[in-house]
Order: structure tokens, then sequence, then C-alpha cells
């Protein structure tokens, strides 16, 4: 009687064991799936969006700092930023490229601008796709004057950028390659 006990007690812990052994690896499974499968899918570099970001990087230039604001919550004119990327893949004449931004971001016309969580996630997606595309934002904080700081910098206020002076950097620049798409602000 009591070997039988045991026995069934051993029977139903293995039951249990491999019970909570398959629903750990399915909680694995689809979590890993769902971050590596979801955002970084999404945005390969052969992604339509992508790809049209990268071939058409100049036709977006003065809205790069924008959408990057409402990405992390800084701007109030969110709307605003999502009609000038609007405007501008479609002024591009990228069929591929409007077709994705329009899949991904079209209903943007329906969100109410009270509900920033949706142009905010939103905004963070398309920005997530211009870094895939290659544009960068600069990170620098300060920054000393060079021979090549007034191509990417405007100075606030009255003067001239000077070679080995300090700055402030106000506002990043956006690159794509060597070409400078938004210049930034310093003082």
């Amino acid at each position: 009687m009591v070997l039988y006990i045991v026995y069934n007690n051993i029977i139903w812990a293995c039951i249990i064991a491999a019970l909570v052994g398959a629903a750990a690896a399915t909680l694995v499974f689809l979590l890993k799936g769902k971050k590596n499968g979801g955002e970084e899918k999404e945005f390969s570099s052969k992604n339509p969006l992508v790809t049209g970001i990268r071939n058409n990087a100049e036709s977006f230039a003065g809205l790069y700092e924008a959408i990057y604001s409402v990405s992390i919550g800084k701007v109030g004119r969110k709307k605003e930023a999502f009609e000038n990327w609007a405007k501008a893949v479609a002024d591009t004449g990228d069929k591929e490229l409007l077709e994705a931004f329009n899949k991904k971001f079209g209903k943007y016309t329906k969100w109410k601008a009270k509900k920033n969580k949706k142009f905010k996630k939103a905004a963070k997606k398309l920005v997530k796709a211009c870094f895939k595309a290659g544009v960068v934002r600069s990170s620098e904080l300060y920054i000393v004057g060079d021979d090549t700081t007034a191509e990417k910098y405007h100075l606030a206020g009255d003067g001239i950028i000077s070679a080995d002076e300090n700055y402030e950097v106000l506002a990043p620049f956006w690159q794509f390659g060597d070409i400078v798409l938004e210049k930034g602000v310093i003082k």
C-alpha cells in the first residue's frame, strides 16, 4: 500500500513537472517570438518602409527631429508631424514606400490629438525605421568647433562658428552617409 502511494505521487510529480516545463517553454517561445519576430522583422533592411526611407532620405529633410520629438513625447503638433511625413512620402513618387507608410501609419488622421500614446508609439516605429535605413541623429551635448561644424550646425544668436571654441548643442543634426539632412543648433 505504501509503495502504491509513493508510486502514484511520483507519477503525479512527473506529470506536474512536465506541465510546468511545457508552460515555461511555451512562454519563452512566445516572448522571444514577439521580441525577435515582431519589431525586428518588421524593420528588416528589406522592409519597403526602410528601403523607401533609405532611397529618399533627403526628401524628409526637416522632418526627422519633429517626428523624433513626437516619439519622446516632446511636441504638441503630433498630427502635423505625421501629415508632413505623409505628404513627403507621397511626393517621393515611391509607390512601395507610400503603400508601406499608409499600411503602418495611414490611420493617424483618425487619431485624436489628445491620444498621445498612439502618436508616440507610431513615431517611435517611424524613427526606428529611419535609424534602420541608415539615418543618424547626432548625440553630442557639447562640441568643439572645427572645419565641419558650420556644415552640421547653425549658431543660435549672432556671430560665426569658430574653430577650437566650445559650444553647447541645443538641437542635434541628422545625417545620412556624408549628407547632412538637418542642421542642428549650437550656442
